[in-house]
């Protein structure tokens, strides 16, 4: 599996003398300019008639920008609406008398159900936009499989994937939707929350290959959240160097507390220490807060190496630039570690040495 996630970054990354610093998402084939360069009548026919459907897509618009102006009004008082009523049987009940073909309505209905802690209804305003055969736009899609995973519905979720984006070869031209990054985040990020690092990898490997769209930050700390939670070290340091190198993705405290949380479950409390140092340069300093010291503290008790954080940097750490009194330390440890009081008593040891060192 780390093998098949090595080959997929791998063609993320085009390392060909000036090539190397150019987003791969930018690099068209020298072959295929040249050949893009040379005029021909096909060519030309081809040109002239994208001019005319951009002109008959022009006057559409302009002949529809009434009705739609109308059309939006509507919309606007029907989801004010919704966002009104208290039951999620009064909105799966109005939509069924509606007739209106507008996909934000039905958005703010899968929301406002949410809301009232209702996700079972999510299920039924999708069967009742598939039933009135409207055809909703990407937002709809990502929202809704966002919300399914909120709720933890995740063979709905993969499920109405697969519906609405793994079908596309049977659909006609014009009703043609891509699946974007936002798609792919929520996906993963449902895999992060299961546990499931395989199902992470098959969208990892479907965004880059198939779809040709390269990973954020979302998607980075993501997939290091599904490697933390699968033990596997291996495929964590790929991704992080390729975030590091190849991404050109900014570096936040979120994606340090991700490879953090990957070290600290595994119990390789040395390489922890080397990424908290990375967030430490001068040249790029990234300030720490409650989780990083959480993930550090757990990973030493994980690796059973309490005595070696008495007397580590990361303690002084602590004392000079997060936890300036002992009440807050304190305080930390009796919200976050079952064993709290004797990190109380540990942080007691340190500062008598702390003392005893002064005098």
């Amino acid at each position: 599996m780390t093998a098949m996630m090595i080959t997929t970054l791998k063609r993320t990354n085009l390392r060909q003398g000036a090539l190397n610093k150019r987003p791969i998402w930018n690099i068209i084939p020298c072959v295929l300019i040249r050949r893009l360069r040379q005029p021909n009548t096909y060519h030309v026919r081809l040109d002239e008639q994208h001019k005319m459907n951009q002109y008959k897509k022009k006057l559409k618009g302009q002949q529809g920008a009434l009705s739609k102006t109308i059309s939006s009004s509507e919309s606007k008082y029907e989801r004010s609406l919704i966002r009104k009523m208290a039951s999620d049987k009064e909105i799966v009940q109005y939509l069924k008398e509606s007739s209106s073909q507008d996909t934000s309505l039905y958005a703010a209905a899968i929301k406002r159900c949410s809301e009232l802690k209702c996700p079972n209804s999510i299920i039924q305003i999708i069967e009742i936009v598939q039933s009135e055969h409207i055809h909703p736009d990407i937002i709809f899609y990502n929202m809704t499989l966002n919300y399914l995973g909120m709720w933890d519905k995740f063979n709905l979720q993969k499920y109405y994937f697969q519906q609405w984006f793994g079908k596309q070869q049977n659909q006609i031209n014009h009703q043609l939707l891509v699946p974007n990054i936002i798609t792919f985040n929520t996906m993963i990020k449902g895999c992060t929350k299961r546990g499931d690092f395989k199902q992470a990898l098959y969208y990892l490997h479907l965004m880059i290959d198939k779809y040709n769209i390269n990973p954020n930050l979302i998607t980075c700390n993501s997939l290091l959240s599904v490697c933390a939670n699968a033990h596997d070290i291996q495929s964590a340091e790929l991704i992080w160097n390729k975030m590091i190198h190849d991404f050109n993705i900014d570096i936040d405290i979120i994606s340090i507390n991700s490879m953090l949380n990957v070290y600290a479950k595994c119990g390789e409390t040395n390489k922890m220490m080397e990424i908290l140092n990375y967030s430490q340069r001068p040249e790029k300093f990234i300030s720490i807060n409650e989780i990083t010291c959480t993930t550090i503290m757990s990973g030493f008790l994980k690796a059973n190496k309490v005595k070696e954080l008495k007397l580590h940097s990361f303690i002084k750490l602590l004392e000079t630039r997060y936890f300036k009194q002992k009440s807050n330390f304190v305080g930390f440890y009796l919200r976050f570690h079952p064993c709290n009081m004797f990190y109380v008593a540990l942080f007691d040891d340190i500062s008598k040495t702390r003392i005893e060192e002064k005098i």
